[in-house]
């Protein structure tokens, strides 16, 4: 039989164990995220990140700048080659475009696929936010802006030969090639050909070379504004054949009046040309029955 000491050893023992348990889980802080930006960059003091200079030693690929131009400063980002390729060999295995249904399922499907690779890029963005004091839309704003100033791209599924053989193409084709004249300008921003199934890049593809037209465009900002908690849309037009950008900001009732209605929720949403330097509602001849939700 156990003397008494014993037990009052024990007893002094478990004590001893319940305070350490209970002082360690005092030190520990339990947070949950308000959105998609991890906990440790909200908790974090605002840093100057968006300045840095990417590590070339991480990965060999492309280094580009977001130019936030109403803010005299760059966002600089790097895109592994690694990143790239898995982007483009995803799309171009969506060759098969006819088990989707429509365009919205394909424009998914690239959203989908290219929201982890991004997620530096919205960090980056949260961060100049946070150090800018920047409101939701002044966020939304220069985001827009950035990829705005990107020249305009053509993106088609057809060889040069065969768009200039296009009467509906040829003109804005061969304006586009007189602006680069002989300098491969097929990778540098006028037209690229041979990009299927869609005729769409990416978001990965537009972040790494800078190449857009109007859905490849609407699509990058839809997924970087998407995770920002924006309330953001794509919405199309096969009558222009054209892309718009759909943007709700409560309270944003200062700019023009061309405005797509949500047919299912009837919340009225400014459309955003991203191809010219606009602002939202600006459209000239905007007819809303010409324009369907492309991805919400």
């Amino acid at each position: 039989m156990r003397s008494w000491k014993f037990y009052v050893k024990l007893y002094f023992s478990m004590l001893l164990l319940l305070v350490a348990i209970k002082y360690v889980l005092s030190r520990i802080e339990f947070k949950q995220p308000q959105n998609d930006i991890p906990v440790e960059v909200q908790a974090d003091s605002v840093a100057t990140i968006f300045t840095e200079q990417p590590d070339p030693l991480r990965c060999q690929g492309a280094i580009r700048n977001l130019k936030m131009s109403r803010y005299a400063s760059n966002i600089q980002y790097q895109i592994c080659d690694s990143i790239f390729k898995l982007a483009q060999k995803r799309r171009l295995a969506k060759s098969d475009l006819p088990r989707f249904q429509n365009i919205s399922q394909f424009y998914f499907h690239l959203y989908q696929n290219d929201t982890s690779a991004l997620r530096e890029i919205q960090i980056l963005l949260y961060k100049f936010a946070r150090q800018k004091k920047l409101e939701p839309f002044e966020l939304m704003q220069a985001i827009v802006n950035s990829i705005q100033m990107i020249p305009y791209t053509m993106v088609h599924m057809h060889s040069h030969e065969d768009m200039n053989d296009n009467s509906l193409m040829r003109n804005h084709h061969n304006y586009l090639q007189s602006r680069f004249g002989n300098k491969s300008w097929e990778f540098i921003g006028g037209c690229c050909e041979y990009v299927e199934p869609a005729a769409v890049f990416s978001p990965v593809e537009v972040a790494y070379h800078h190449m857009a037209d109007c859905d490849s465009r609407t699509l990058f900002l839809f997924s970087i504004l998407k995770k920002l908690q924006f309330d953001v849309m794509i919405i199309n037009s096969d009558v222009e054949l054209h892309s718009l950008l759909a943007v709700r900001v409560p309270g944003m009732n200062f700019f023009g009046d061309a405005i797509f209605t949500d047919p299912h929720t009837l919340l009225k949403y400014y459309i955003w040309e991203t191809t010219t330097f606009e602002d939202p509602g600006i459209y000239p001849m905007f007819a809303p029955a010409d324009w369907y939700i492309a991805l919400k």
